[in-house]
């Protein structure tokens, strides 16, 4: 009989202390009540910018439209290497005919050259931005003996003209 007393004593209070999930709520409760009454709004609205699927799928692909339109020095370097890539197999592979070791190994070069900032600027190639492809690396040559391909040293000889830009004199 003892015993059945002490468990309605443990029952009965533990009814009357909130537990912390129970005290959250009060919390939660008050703030939204003290929240609506200052604001005049509640704290239940819906999101309204939640976008679906398929607006997101819309945006992603403008946006990379967008980036394809960008000038070589703006590209991120995972785009300048599937560029280089593309450069590599379709166009100087055929030029000088290229095997696939030699190809392999002027991607790594290409990549080297990537890494050290050497072909990061506009004017040391020539990027059909409309296209999105390279059509050539201009510090770039190849040795047909050795077929190799080098990084040329005369680099601020070649096009200047391309980078000079006029001024207008305002009087």
């Amino acid at each position: 009989m003892n015993n059945d007393h002490e468990v309605k004593l443990q029952n009965s209070s533990s009814s009357s202390i909130p537990t912390p999930k129970e005290k959250i709520c009060k919390e939660y409760n008050s703030l939204k009540y003290k929240t609506m009454i200052m604001t005049g709004n509640t704290l239940d609205t819906p999101i309204t910018n939640e976008t679906n699927q398929n607006e997101l799928n819309k945006f992603l692909e403008t946006e990379t439209q967008n980036n394809k339109g960008e000038n070589w020095s703006k590209l991120s370097k995972t785009e300048r290497i599937k560029k280089l890539n593309v450069y590599v197999d379709n166009i100087l592979t055929n030029q000088h005919k290229l095997n696939k070791d030699e190809s392999s190994s002027l991607k790594q070069f290409l990549y080297h050259l990537l890494d050290r900032k050497k072909i990061t600027k506009n004017n040391e190639i020539t990027y059909n931005e409309e296209s999105g492809i390279i059509e050539n690396i201009h510090i770039l040559l190849f040795n047909s003996k050795s077929r190799k391909f080098t990084l040329n040293k005369n680099l601020n000889d070649i096009k200047k003209s391309k980078r000079k830009t006029t001024k207008r004199s305002t009087k």
